[in-house]
């Protein structure tokens, strides 16, 4: 009979740019009747957060494995609970804000 146990934590970390507000810039948008190419400048739909911090994930494991009648016969069992906190995630805005999600 074995018995095992096991903790382990990692990190998500959010993409940088949802830590602020951008500007999108697109060089290609459209052509004027010259046939120039037009830049166009928006503010993206996603309000940046500065407080936003790293997701924590940790995981507990604890496992059971049997062999019997001479290795005939096996049996394994194990659990397993995972805790997150800080979890990232978008929160929807009212659009008359300025901004759709946060």
């Amino acid at each position: 009979m074995k018995i095992r146990a096991g903790v382990g934590t990692s990190a998500g970390f959010p993409d940088p740019y949802q830590t602020r507000n951008v500007l999108a810039q697109n060089a290609r948008a459209w052509l004027n009747s010259s046939g120039a190419t037009v830049q166009t400048h928006s503010v993206e739909n996603v309000l940046g957060n500065a407080n936003l911090k790293p997701e924590l994930h940790v995981e507990y494991e604890l496992g059971l494995e049997g062999k019997f009648f001479q290795g005939r016969v096996g049996a394994e069992a194990t659990v397993y609970r995972r805790n997150t906190t800080d979890l990232i995630t978008s929160s929807p805005l009212d659009a008359s804000t300025g901004y759709t999600f946060y």
